[in-house]
């Protein structure tokens, strides 16, 4: 988290209104995606999309999860789709902030679609964070 604290903790960062219409996921398994999300403009302009992608735990209290069981991870590549937002014409970069092995920032290739941009994230094991930055 520290490495990527200007993600997390910039008191820029608003939360994005409507996430679940403007973000989409293709994969079967059950994704937490639309319930935080957060928007800011960075120094040139550009305005960065920072969602997390979460497997959702087998269990929504802690304390019942005595084992620490996980989800199951997803190994195969699924779609993430992201509206362009009014005000900006396209996507400039997409970015997968990982933390396996170790912290590092993965530029991810998109296709930028009539409003709208569409990647693939790799795999998912607990939780990802995808950054999209849109230029005007």
């Amino acid at each position: 988290a520290v490495r990527f604290s200007e993600y997390f903790w910039d008191p820029a960062l608003r939360p994005i209104p409507n996430l679940d219409a403007k973000v989409s996921v293709d994969t079967e398994a059950d994704i937490w995606y639309a319930e935080t999300g957060f928007e800011k403009v960075d120094e040139s302009g550009n305005l960065l999309y920072v969602v997390p992608l979460i497997n959702a735990p087998v269990t929504e209290r802690w304390l019942t999860n005595r084992f620490g069981l996980l989800p199951a991870p997803i190994h195969e590549p699924f779609l993430m789709t992201v509206q362009v937002p009014q005000g900006y014409r396209k996507p400039a970069a997409v970015y997968l902030l990982e933390n396996d092995p170790h912290p590092h920032v993965q530029p991810l290739a998109f296709q930028d679609l009539d409003g709208e941009v569409s990647f693939e994230i790799p795999r998912l094991v607990v939780f990802k964070v995808v950054v999209v930055a849109f230029g005007k």
